[in-house]
């Protein structure tokens, strides 16, 4: 944000989506996975469904970012070549 020539209201805005009950209510309408362990204790039970557990669980998914640092050029000419087709 160096140089941002509304730096400040910029923070602000930060700010207000990092706290807790904000994303609380995003994720209650997005059904995702809020950034804030705080904001997971407010969300709706609907919501929470939708949150995996907090633990080493084998079906979690795992995305490994070396696999994707070392093919990400190959992956993404391959995906644009299947929405081409």
């Amino acid at each position: 944000m160096k140089g941002a020539p509304n730096k400040d209201n910029a923070m602000r805005l930060i700010a207000y989506w990092l706290r807790p009950e904000v994303q609380a209510n995003l994720e209650n309408d997005l059904g995702l996975i809020p950034g804030s362990k705080k904001a997971l204790t407010t969300m709706s039970p609907e919501a929470k469904k939708c949150v995996p557990p907090n633990s080493n669980n084998p079906n979690n998914l795992v995305i490994n970012m070396e696999y994707w640092a070392e093919n990400l050029e190959t992956l993404g000419a391959r995906m644009k070549e299947w929405l081409l087709i």
